[in-house]
């Protein structure tokens, strides 16, 4: 029993870990400094999560300066590495979880790219990346440690949640300090 769910979960995490590959296809200075600060290599899960929570980071910075453009960039870059490797998926290749988070990230990264001229809708759809990218670093971690920024938003509401590589961190919900966040950010290492 034990050895089959160890095998579920491993199988698991070397689908997600072949799912979120990428190349070097990236043009871009910003990309490709994404990739270096993201990835020592691109052979483990974590290497990869980490140049997905790479550019996710690029997002957050571009949101808190209110460039959407600079956050759109960031969202195509995912887009593009989530592209790049072409796996055949199916749900019995890959896990329930794993399958969701991937299409989520893409969707979330879809809808900010489309709408860079809406900072605040862009905002909106950052809630959800954040949620989702936030099981990738509590799954995988990242080559830095990350501080995790909670806002509560009350009970019929998800909290605002974001990463940051800063202790004391501006909202990319609003741009600013949020005192009604956290003063003790959690930290994933």
């Amino acid at each position: 029993m034990r050895n089959s769910i160890f095998r579920g979960f491993m199988s698991s995490a070397i689908v997600l870990a072949l799912l979120l590959s990428c190349g070097d296809g990236h043009s871009s200075p910003e990309s490709q400094a994404d990739h270096k600060r993201g990835a020592a290599d691109g052979k483990t899960a974590k290497a990869q999560a980490g140049v997905l929570i790479a550019h996710y980071l690029r997002i957050k910075d571009g949101l808190i300066k209110g460039d959407g453009h600079l956050a759109a960039a960031g969202a195509s870059a995912i887009l593009s590495d989530l592209e790049e490797k072409n796996v055949a998926s199916s749900s019995e290749q890959e896990g329930t979880a794993s399958l969701r988070v991937r299409e989520s990230i893409k969707d979330m990264a879809s809808h900010l790219v489309s709408t860079a001229g809406n900072i605040n809708h862009q905002r909106e759809h950052f809630r959800r990346l954040s949620q989702d990218i936030h099981f990738l670093a509590t799954s995988f971690g990242f080559y830095n440690p990350l501080y995790v920024h909670r806002c509560p938003q009350g009970t019929d509401k998800l909290d605002l949640l974001w990463l940051s590589e800063q202790k004391d961190a501006a909202s990319p919900y609003t741009g600013k300090p949020e005192p009604s966040c956290s003063s003790a950010p959690e930290i994933i290492r």
